[in-house]
């Protein structure tokens, strides 16, 4: 039973008891406590990071397959063109073989 109004300051001069039993038991100081706590809010800013690019490179992606997805039925009319007509030129050279790998990818 404690007194009211009395206390007991934490911890000494010298913390050589908490270095004892850390040193014989692997028993964590606060010290170790802290730089722990401070490494694990250090990797959820790190991770909350990698996130947020990770979300801009989905965006990225998506927007690319977009305009390759369009790319590719622009060449599909291209293609069609040339078949029917006699001029050659660039959109005669296009392969059905290419716009099927276009396709797949």
């Amino acid at each position: 039973m404690a007194l009211p109004g009395a206390h007991r300051p934490k911890g000494g001069i010298i913390n050589l008891g908490g270095t004892t039993l850390k040193w014989f038991f692997g028993l964590s100081r606060e010290a170790d406590l802290q730089v722990l706590n401070n490494r694990i809010e250090t990797m959820e800013t790190h991770d909350q990071t990698v996130v947020h690019i990770l979300d801009q490179h989905a965006s990225i992606s998506n927007d690319t397959l977009q305009l390759s997805w369009s790319n590719l039925v622009l060449l599909q009319e291209l293609q069609l063109q040339s078949d029917t007509s006699t001029t050659s030129g660039l959109p005669s050279r296009l392969y059905s073989s290419e716009l099927l790998h276009v396709q797949q990818t």
